[in-house]
């Protein structure tokens, strides 16, 4: 099989968020298809939250708590990629 070309993109957090909850929906084929831009979008992502300083906690509920520099905290149930 020939090996295909790649290409670089510009993507913003928003747009690499959406993407990325996009593809992890998709069907298994569709999504083994994409595995290695998921991976790549993953790691964005903890690159961007680590350059805004936010840390994470697991709680014992399951939940996540996520807290910005500024003190802003959200709670919510993990992305199934974030457990």
């Amino acid at each position: 099989m020939e090996k295909l070309s790649t290409y670089k993109i510009e993507i913003n957090s928003f747009q690499a968020g959406a993407l990325l909850s996009i593809l992890w929906g998709e069907e298994d084929r569709t999504k083994r298809a994409m595995m290695s831009l998921i991976h790549q979008l993953i790691t964005i992502q903890e690159i961007i939250k680590e350059k805004a300083g936010v840390t994470t906690e697991k709680l014992p509920n399951g939940t996540i708590k996520m807290t910005s520099e500024d003190g802003v905290v959200i709670v919510r149930a993990p992305h199934e990629w974030e457990t």
